[in-house]
């Protein structure tokens, strides 16, 4: 997809193009982090510096105490960004999941973007 201006004057006429299009003027779609082995891809910018994406993560990091602990996630339980993203197991900041610590399953909010920083943050729910 490409996002510059419309194709079409207000008169209905075309417009011509005066230019090519560059690579960074297209649209990346959006990747939704799935539970499953993790599994991280990397893109290109312009300039030659990375973007890291994850795309499959069933591991997350507990904040409890400004202490870290890694705990397994098992499913996503609410998700108020869409209510299909429940049954998928998308995760999204702000969506609570089910994790698995010390063989007691507990309730954790997504704290951060894993989709756009490559890591899951997560933090206890009462």
């Amino acid at each position: 997809m490409w996002s510059r201006n419309s194709k079409r004057k207000s008169s209905g006429g075309l417009f011509k193009e005066n230019k090519k299009k560059k690579k960074e003027e297209f649209v990346l779609d959006p990747i939704e982090t799935i539970i499953g082995d993790k599994k991280i891809k990397k893109i290109r910018k312009r300039g030659g510096s990375e973007k890291i994406r994850l795309m499959k993560v069933n591991q997350a990091n507990l904040i409890v105490d400004k202490k870290g602990k890694i705990v397994k996630v098992l499913n996503v339980l609410e998700n108020s960004a869409n209510k299909h993203y429940i049954r998928r197991n998308v995760l999204t900041k702000g969506g609570i999941i089910e994790i698995e610590t010390e063989n007691k399953k507990m309730k954790a909010k997504i704290t951060n973007r894993p989709s756009r920083e490559g890591f899951l943050n997560v933090v206890l729910i009462d």
